[in-house]
């Protein structure tokens, strides 16, 4: 859904392909960012946020959950 990139001790993710120009960790099989959800998107400034690495199998669970 979205690549997790991290610039200091920032991170954000891009919710679709776009030029950007900060290190990529990963990806996210979650909609961070959605027009039909109230606030658009699930975290907000000053979130704090842990990264998991997770395998292919769970990634494709979540996708399908989030959809």
């Amino acid at each position: 859904m979205g690549s997790v990139g991290i610039a200091a001790n920032h991170a954000g993710v891009y919710p679709f392909a776009t030029p950007g120009g900060w290190r990529l960790l990963g990806r996210t099989p979650i909609k961070m960012f959605r027009a039909d959800r109230e606030g658009l998107s699930l975290l907000a400034i000053g979130d704090r946020v842990r990264f998991t690495p997770i395998d292919a199998q769970r990634f494709a669970a979540l996708e399908r959950e989030w959809a």
